[in-house]
């Protein structure tokens, strides 16, 4: 930096630069700027303060700065060739910050994407999940109603066979039944024909009769057999007597 006449203050904030007490300088030769005091070289102020914008950073005020001090002073060239540099270093910086932001804009986009994309993935995923869910849901349902129709099925098997086996039973029963009521009614047919027997076998006085005795209907019926075949035998002599004899002539 060019050090100013000497004042309190331009000595003061040549000090301050010098200790790279940059801030307490601007503010300085800010004040000393604004004055428009004989014994101050104006140019050196604004050239200092130029320079401690450019340390600070602000590197617009310190354009400006050069500027005010190239108009105050065209020749001085030191003063144009600190302008030159910090417009060429603003330029760099605004590219490297353009530069920056589309890398920001782009790993932006780039985060942005694969959030998208890990949305996609995930509400993929519930969807697959949802699907196998439903799914699952519809294979243990189907799964239910077949073991239902299953149990149904056998349940109407065992009750179709239960239904066989008790009608099987009642005709079983039903032909036991018949059988004993045909065996009932035999033992009873046989017991009144025994008791026929028994009752044509004795005798009008209600005795017993005697191994190769008749009872009296057997008499009866044998006397009347008897009877019958005396009157059929006399009819078929006088047939025979009533029918004419012709003597034949032999021939030989």
């Amino acid at each position: 930096s060019k050090m100013a006449k000497k004042s309190p203050i331009s000595l003061l904030a040549n000090s301050y630069y010098k200790n790279k007490k940059y801030e307490e300088a601007k503010q300085l030769y800010e004040s000393l700027a604004v004055e428009n005091s004989p014994v101050l070289n104006r140019a050196e102020v604004l050239y200092n303060l130029g320079n401690s914008y450019y340390r600070l950073g602000k590197l617009k005020e310190a354009i400006a700065a050069y500027e005010e001090t190239l108009k105050v002073n065209p020749s001085d060239d030191e003063a144009k060739k600190n302008l030159d540099f910090v417009r060429e270093e603003l330029r760099r910086r605004i590219e490297e910050m353009k530069k920056q932001q589309e890398k920001q804009q782009q790993q932006q986009q780039k985060n942005d994407q694969q959030q998208d994309q890990n949305q996609d993935q995930k509400q993929d995923q519930e969807e697959n999940q949802q699907e196998g869910d439903k799914q699952d849901q519809q294979e243990n349902q189907d799964k239910e109603e077949k073991q239902e129709q299953n149990q149904n099925k056998e349940g109407q098997q065992q009750q179709q066979q239960q239904g066989q086996e008790q009608k099987e039973e009642e005709e079983n029963k039903k032909e036991g039944q018949e059988a004993q009521a045909g065996k009932e009614g035999k033992e009873d047919e046989k017991s009144e024909e025994d008791k026929k027997s028994e009752k044509s076998a004795k005798s009008g006085k209600g005795e017993e009769l005697k191994p190769g005795e008749m009872s009296k209907e057997e008499a009866e019926r044998y006397l009347s057999t008897l009877k019958e075949r005396e009157v059929l035998k006399k009819m078929h002599e006088r047939r025979l007597k009533g029918q004419k004899r012709y003597k034949t002539d032999k021939d030989w």
